[in-house]
């Protein structure tokens, strides 16, 4: 059986409110690298950080049922960027010394508005995520070798020289390699965009 093909986030969500336990799996492993460096990026700690992933998946599987991509009111990026941010922010109250509720009132919250590096590091994790899909739908579609020669000199970005050696190739089949395997990976992100027009995500 072949490895499954991962799916948008549009239609992970439509596949979760029908109750898909396989997509449950799926968005966990796809999304729990994404959080786990956003609760870094606030400064959680290893142990806070896994607590992080327990609860924001908590909160989305809950949540996802009535959320619907509207790309002109609710982006997917901003609404679980939001759910990411508070869940950080409970975590971080969950360090203040004991006090009294009006003096902790007084208090201002420094962590609970999105700041801009946030936004950004939220924009950048989810391509990772989009990345990733495409490549392995890439996987899926040219031989293993030609992949495994286009990791290594494009993704991992070897020089020609040492490709060619490697592979025992010439810089004709080298170039030819990353002309045509880059053309079906531009198709693959095309047809991505297609099907969750919020995709933020271009491969030149």
């Amino acid at each position: 059986m072949g490895v499954p093909i991962p799916d948008t986030p549009k239609t992970l969500l439509e596949k979760l409110r029908d109750g898909d336990e396989i997509s449950r799996t799926e968005f966990y492993a796809l999304y729990r690298e994404m959080i786990v460096s956003l609760g870094s990026l606030k400064g959680l700690n290893s142990a806070e950080c896994d607590d992080l992933v327990q609860e924001v998946m908590i909160l989305f599987f809950e949540k996802a049922k009535d959320f619907h991509f509207q790309p002109e009111k609710a982006h997917f990026r901003t609404w679980f960027g939001k759910i990411i941010h508070g869940k950080i922010v409970d975590l971080l109250r969950k360090r203040r010394p004991a006090l009294p509720e009006e003096v902790l009132a007084s208090v201002p919250a420094e962590t609970e508005a999105p700041d801009r590096l946030f936004d950004l590091t939220c924009q950048a994790e989810l391509r990772k995520v989009y990345l990733r899909e495409a490549l392995q739908k890439l996987k899926m579609r040219i031989e293993p070798e030609t992949y495994r020669i286009f990791e290594y000199y494009v993704l991992k970005n070897h020089s020609a020289a040492d490709t060619m050696r490697l592979f025992g190739i010439s810089r004709n089949q080298l170039d030819k390699n990353k002309s045509r395997t880059l053309a079906i990976l531009k198709e693959i992100v095309a047809e991505m965009k297609q099907n969750d027009p919020e995709m933020e995500l271009d491969f030149d």
